[in-house]
């Protein structure tokens, strides 16, 4: 019989088969570990595991036929109708025992010699769980689990093998006498309602006191509830999950005692985890979690804080549906091997691939068609590991796309025409003749992000604008270069940058270029270290890899124009009105591309995956990705994101010390903080309206005070105000505007004390309060629009008209009257100094003048 015929067979008695890597003739696995695989022969050769499991031949034959070698798999539970037990005992005495106590039913003799026994599926059972009190130790293992069926090979050298066959007999249900140690979901769920606080609280839920026997059982318990953690189907996030919430609510006991029960539990996953990554993963789990739910066996739960006190609590992770996929295998395979964060390597290893594959594949949206570019922003402290998730891209990309690696990496651009000129059209030939203009692939590598955001604040500097237009893949071009102007029609760019979150804040936060599109076409991935590893990990884990991406890659290339499945359809219509709204501030300005960026997302997980259509998994994990990003960007960009440690005591010392010098802070608070640590968190303080600056000039001596900013009272929300003790009188015409006509009129002048700092910082916390939009009048003056002139008074008006060099700058550059101009951005504290600065020199001059 033929193993296709022998699948047929399977089929017709209900199995549904998972296609398994097999074990070659020298002892190796035939998945790309080979020899050093710690589950030979024993897991899915498909992507979902489990879930790929199938009663269709024509999905399997690609596995089997033309003698490729492949074990046989089934998805025990539900899928297959039938739940395993399985003889895992060593001492054979005590399996005969066992033998001879089962009804007649489906058996298997595994390779290496063991019993498995099928029975009817039972829809109560807990999936997986070990029983120990039969007559030898024996495995569960039901729906969510896998079971190697004949003709399979082992590892030892054996071969499975039916002792009886479905074809001999009826599948038998389990005795009475074995359902009796066999747990079900209704027995926990008696458990766990039995064990209630006062309040009516569950297990999870509250504090309980008690002893460590009772301990050890509830979290026995716990662990049987659990699901199984199933390789290329997020089992990294499944199983780290899990420990955390054992240590989370079982705490209490040793590492000891946790690492037995969590053994017991990871016996059943899909492989299971060796010794040493299980160690680890309880290791980083004591790090990570809190006592809030703990059971403890003693009153005094210690709650230890972060020690930390620059680090902004960081709350929110990557779904496990981002890690679909080819992508998402090769996130989970590295991911115990090193320091970086998961998220920076998947959105990287996303943003390097598709500007590998280019732009053959499209989805179209109305007239628009999205391509696989991303702009991707990775952003973490210098020891977030940033940079090691490039190296494990960089290191995949080598192998699978050499010629892209050497030739379509762009560092340190930082002026559009330096951009253009790499990926510029090649000069044609004297003859004249149009030529085929060929593809122009760049991944702009920007390790340090923060130069190129400044390069672009530079006079007639043009970067801004060309990376806007290279997202959306427009034909590029320098117009002002005459006859040599620089065009590049064929460039498809991918951006890659990395930043720290202070520079971030002090770049972006508030400037133009969150308000021109610059920073909406991004993904803001925040990363941090996930762990320590003092040798680097073992990246020979990714041997392969690069062979299996340059396979999806070059199949990539060859599809054209995507659609989306029906099912992913539906999903986009109940998502996309959430995903539309409004979004108020920075960091709705920085994520309002939404769904641009997941189509494009989707785009790369499916044609990644070989295929032509967006289903509904290719949809779900680009949701997921951009879930984690728009969490990112609100941490980044919103202005009510949480406080570090250190600024909230800033804030707490401020509001006991109202008026305090920022040496008062540094005795107080700061002895063993540089002064750009204190510096960068007074501006958090001030940005977000937590405190107020004062600072007033008492001859050639400048002082600082800090102050609450109470939001009761208007004039506590100035931007910083400079005073100046030395009053100066100023004899000057006032100019008043007729609001009809758009006439100045000359009155008397009057004298009056004038404090020209004060009169500038009011106004501009008046513009600034109300969304003053000044602009420029026919009869030249600059003047507040005609729409908000109800607004003003008196004294505003001697301001704005005694001060308009202040006010010029107020005003869009490309604004010529009032009718075109557009509004602007709030002054920054930077902007304001450098023009009060000025004014600080005529209050001087008037000074000496009087003298």
């Amino acid at each position: 019989m033929s193993i296709i015929d022998t699948l047929q067979d399977l089929i017709s008695f209900g199995f549904s088969i998972v296609p398994m890597h097999s074990v070659t003739e020298d002892g190796s696995c035939t998945c790309y570990k080979g020899a050093n695989c710690k589950d030979k022969g024993k897991h899915p050769k498909t992507p979902n595991g489990v879930h790929d499991a199938t009663k269709d031949i024509e999905k399997l034959k690609p596995y089997y036929e033309d003698n490729k070698i492949c074990n046989i798999g089934i998805a025990t539970g539900e899928p297959s109708g039938v739940w395993l037990l399985d003889d895992d005992d060593e001492d054979e005495e005590r399996s005969k025992t066992l033998a001879s106590s089962m009804p007649i039913t489906w058996k298997v003799k595994s390779g290496s010699g063991k019993y498995h026994y099928y029975f009817k599926h039972y829809e109560d059972l807990v999936s997986s769980q070990k029983i120990k009190n039969l007559p030898c130790d024996c495995d569960v293992r039901s729906t969510g689990s896998i079971a190697i069926l004949p003709t399979s090979k082992h590892v030892s050298g054996g071969s499975y093998e039916w002792i009886v066959h479905p074809s001999e007999c009826e599948l038998a249900d389990a005795p009475d006498w074995l359902m009796k140690f066999i747990r079900t979901k209704a027995e926990d769920e008696q458990k766990y309602s039995k064990t209630k606080t006062a309040n009516g609280e569950s297990l999870r839920d509250s504090v309980f006191i008690v002893n460590e026997n009772e301990l050890v059982t509830r979290a026995k318990a716990y662990l049987n509830e659990c699901e199984q953690a199933v390789e290329g189907k997020s089992g990294h996030n499944v199983t780290y999950r899990i420990v955390a919430s054992v240590v989370e609510l079982f705490g209490d006991l040793p590492d000891e005692t946790l690492f037995d029960l969590l053994s017991d539990w990871n016996d059943a996953n899909d492989p299971p985890w060796t010794e040493k990554e299980l160690h680890h993963k309880l290791k980083e789990a004591r790090k990570k979690t809190t006592t809030d739910k703990r059971v403890t066996v003693n009153e005094d739960v210690i709650d230890n804080e972060d020690e930390d006190e620059d680090e902004v609590t960081y709350s929110h992770e990557l779904g496990n549906d981002a890690y679909h996929g080819l992508i998402g295998e090769i996130v989970n395979t590295i991911e115990p091997e090193t320091e970086a964060d998961p998220a920076g390597i998947l959105l990287s290893l996303l943003t390097a691939a598709g500007n590998s594959i280019g732009n053959n594949p499209y989805f179209e949206v109305g007239s628009d068609r999205h391509h696989c570019n991303l702009f991707t922003a990775i952003v973490g402290s210098t020891a977030s590991g940033k940079g090691q998730a490039w190296s494990i891209v960089n290191r995949l990309m080598k192998e699978a796309d050499q010629d892209w690696s050497m030739n379509c990496i762009a560092s340190g651009i930082s002026s559009g025409e330096g951009f253009i000129e790499r990926v510029s059209d090649p000069e044609q030939d004297e003859d004249g003749l149009q030529y085929l203009i060929p593809l122009q692939r760049c991944l702009c590598l920007n390790s340090e992000f923060a130069r190129p955001i400044q390069a672009m604040r530079r006079e007639n500097n043009t970067l801004s604008p060309i990376l806007r237009s290279s997202w959306d893949c427009d034909i590029l071009e320098v117009q002002t270069r005459g006859k040599s102007k620089l065009r590049a029609s064929n460039a498809f760019i991918s951006f890659l940058g990395q930043i720290t979150p202070d520079e971030l804040n002090k770049l972006l936060q508030d400037s133009v270029e969150m308000v021109n599109g610059f920073s909406n076409r991004f993904l803001w991935c925040f990363v941090t270290s996930t762990k320590l590893l003092p040798h680097g990990g073992n990246h020979s884990v990714l041997d392969g890899y690069g062979e299996r991406l340059r396979m999806a890659i070059e199949k990539a290339r060859t599809i054209n124009r995507v659609i989306r499945s029906e099912e992913a359809n539906q999903l986009w219509e109940n998502v996309y009105s959430n995903l539309k709204r409004e979004r108020k501030g920075a960091y709705g300005r920085a994520t309002d591309r939404a769904c641009p960026n997941i189509v494009r997302l989707s785009l790369i997980y499916a044609v990644v995956d070989g295929s032509m259509i967006i289903e509904i998994e290719h949809l779900k994990a680009a949701l997921a990705v951009w879930d984690y990003c728009d969490k990112s960007a609100e941490m980044f960009f919103s202005k009510s994101k949480q406080l570090s440690k250190f600024e909230q005591r800033i804030l707490d010392y401020v509001i006991d010390n109202e008026g305090c010098s920022k040496t008062d802070i540094r005795r107080a608070l700061a002895v063993n903080k540089s002064a750009d640590d204190l510096d960068s968190a007074i501006v958090v303080l001030v940005k977000r309206n937590k405190i107020i600056k004062r600072e007033s000039v008492d001859g050639h001596i400048k002082t600082t005070r800090f102050y609450e900013c109470n939001k009761n009272n208007d004039n506590n929300r100035l931007l910083p105000v400079v005073t100046t003790t030395t009053k100066t009188t100023i004899t000057t015409e006032q100019l008043h505007v007729d609001e009809n006509t758009k006439t100045t009129k000359t009155t008397n002048a009057t004298k009056q004390n004038a404090d020209p700092w004060n009169k500038v910082a009011e106004m501009v916390e008046w513009k600034n309060a109300n969304g003053i939009d000044f602009v420029l009048n026919d009869d030249g003056l600059f003047w507040v629009s005609s729409s908000q002139t109800h607004l003003l008074n008196d004294e505003l008006r001697n301001t704005i008209t005694m001060n308009q060099d202040v006010v010029k700058k107020f005003v869009p550059s490309k604004a010529t009257t009032a009718t075109e101009a557009e509004a602007e951005e709030e002054l920054t504290d930077e902007e304001f100094y450098s023009w009060a600065k000025s004014l600080e020199e005529y209050g001087n001059s008037l000074d000496r003048n009087k003298q």
